[in-house]
């Protein structure tokens, strides 16, 4: 029997060092039949084929036969994953998470970005909620008849992947969060205006590493220097550049100078104001800088749409975590395959191809590739075509 498509997803996971981790949060202590690579793989098949609910997951692998057996699934029942959700501790798969996108970034899979001509790296700083029904998670309520986690991210633009993730209550505000993100010396981290505050950004500055914020309108500052704005710039956009410092008294701990831009997009006709450390780049350039800041509302987009990130099929906290975890992981899993298999059209197009052949047993390269198999083959009928023919008149 030919190894079924969603065996091959998961020919990218080391087994063992997914049993390491396991291990260390002892995740299949006292744990019979249904371990944590079979929760895992549910997740996963439930993330593939978006499922609604616990029950209805259950139904469809169940209905599978013997499809089921060769996925690598045993013992599959509501009580066993719902028991499963609340026991096994989410951390697995938070530090498998990690341990794939280091070896992802290892492999150098991704394309780097050539947008600009500099080589620092360019990564967007946001968050997103997550809204939960207050009646059945009343432990994440942040306001009177609502309640919801917050996902907060360190987007890599460059290979399209979250550098870093944590997931908080949705009560907790944005730029509180900065100071526990892995900071990469070197890299430019584009933040929205939320996060534009003194502690937020020296704890940047702190970690030898640049940011683009938009300037908030109560922030007090004072105009160092007058920067000259040639011709050039002024069609582009740019109205001025100066360099400035914090005057407010809780603005002190940033004591260092820095650049404010002020820019006209031609296009909208929208004005921003654009706050940085960087001082060797054109301000056109830094204007530009900040538009990438979009990749990660994408990247939110992407992951909301097409996985099962917003409609929980577990209750407690614990179950929700493990369940966003997996779903990040499946994102690294699809994004890795894509690339791999050049696959040319969205990520959306490719989460459906993938939906309607999970247990189908073919060769995943070609039912990723199946536009190319149709071009060759009616290449091969027409060249058959032309010989015949070539036969009949001579």
């Amino acid at each position: 029997m030919k190894s079924l498509a969603f065996n091959q997803l998961l020919q990218v996971i080391n087994y063992d060092n997914f049993q390491k981790i396991v291990k260390k949060y002892k995740g299949d202590k006292n744990v019979k039949r249904f371990k944590c690579w079979h929760l895992f793989k549910t997740h996963l098949f439930c993330n593939f084929s978006k499922c609604t609910s616990l029950r209805q997951l259950v139904s469809i692998l169940r209905s599978s036969g013997n499809r089921l057996y060769h996925s690598g699934i045993s013992s599959i029942s509501r009580n066993n994953l719902s028991h499963a959700n609340m026991k096994r501790d989410w951390r697995i798969f938070r530090d498998l998470f990690f341990d794939l996108k280091i070896k992802f970034e290892n492999e150098t899979v991704f394309k780097k970005n050539k947008k600009f001509k500099f080589h620092k790296k360019l990564k967007s700083v946001d968050a997103t909620v997550i809204p939960l029904c207050l009646n059945l998670y009343s432990w994440a309520k942040f306001r009177s008849s609502k309640a919801g986690i917050k996902l907060h991210v360190i987007h890599d633009n460059e290979s399209k992947n979250p550098e870093d993730v944590i997931i908080t209550n949705a009560n907790k505000h944005d730029s509180r969060v900065v100071p526990d993100f892995k900071i990469e010396s070197g890299s430019i981290y584009i933040l929205d205006r939320a996060y534009c505050g003194a502690k937020t950004l020296y704890s940047l500055v702190k970690r030898d590493s640049f940011f683009v914020t938009r300037l908030k309108k109560n922030l007090k500052y004072k105009i160092i220097k007058r920067n000259k704005v040639s011709d050039f710039l002024k069609k582009k956009g740019v109205k001025t550049d100066w360099t400035i410092r914090f005057t407010r008294e809780k603005y002190y701990e940033y004591t260092e100078h820095l650049r404010l831009i002020r820019y006209k997009d031609p296009v909208s006709g929208k004005s921003f104001e654009f706050l940085t450390n960087l001082f060797d780049l054109s301000a056109y350039t830094i204007a530009k800088i900040y538009k990438e800041r979009w990749q990660v509302e994408i990247f939110f987009k992407l992951i909301k749409q097409n996985l099962k990130i917003e409609s929980m099929i577990g209750r407690n906290e614990n179950s929700v975590s493990l369940q966003v975890w997996i779903s990040l992981i499946s994102y690294l899993i699809l994004n890795w395959h894509k690339y791999k298999s050049k696959f040319k059209r969205g990520f959306c197009h490719l989460v459906e191809i993938i939906r309607q052949n999970l247990f189908k047993e073919k060769s995943l390269h070609s039912i990723l590739n199946f536009e190319e198999y149709f071009k060759k083959r009616n290449a091969d009928n027409l060249r058959r075509k032309q010989i015949y023919l070539f036969e009949i008149i001579y």
